[in-house]
């Protein structure tokens, strides 16, 4: 399994409008529908920093390279741009391990 990892540096004060914008654009239902797409979060700081992550799990890199590739990530992007202090990196990860809560069954 491919992991894509984006850290979103966003304009000081414009956290809240980045997530509503983000999820009015339906930005990872959109991504859902592309080939081999897994699994998406939205995630923003605890500490209330202007800052959000974005992780989805794909079935390869190529599968995520595909959205990248896509138009319609493209036409979402013009809109979340304004609101970033800086582009994002996208960097991509091999899951070499994976563990879930164990559930004693007693």
């Amino acid at each position: 399994m491919t992991r894509s990892v984006l850290v979103f540096s966003i304009l000081p004060g414009r956290r809240d409008d980045f997530v509503a914008s983000f999820g009015r654009l339906q930005v990872l239902r959109r991504a859902s529908r592309q080939s081999g797409f897994r699994r998406g979060q939205l995630h923003v700081r605890v500490d209330g920093r202007d800052e959000a992550l974005v992780t989805a799990d794909w079935d390869s890199p190529e599968a995520y390279q595909g959205w990248l590739e896509n138009p319609v990530r493209a036409e979402m992007q013009s809109e979340l741009g304004p609101l970033l202090a800086a582009d994002p990196e996208p960097r991509v990860y091999e899951v070499v391990e994976d563990v879930v809560a164990w559930e004693d069954g007693t």
